[in-house]
């Protein structure tokens, strides 16, 4: 599972995860670096999360 993955690539790569929920899609809350961010995002996932940017980031995955 995808979100899973990501959520453990996240806490191993150095992230503080605060805050996690899932529905249609899953949503991880963390305080980062946004465009050190974005580019480990584009790796991590080969580009299957999209991240958009508004008072927040939010990368939302398809599972």
């Amino acid at each position: 599972m995808l979100a899973g993955r990501v959520d453990n690539d996240l806490r191993s790569a150095g992230y503080q995860v605060a805050d996690t929920s899932y529905d249609a899609s899953v949503r991880f809350q963390v305080n980062v670096p946004v465009e050190e961010f974005r580019t480990w995002l584009a790796a991590t996932t080969a580009g299957a999360a999209e991240p958009s940017e508004g008072p927040l980031i939010h990368a939302e995955l398809s599972l």
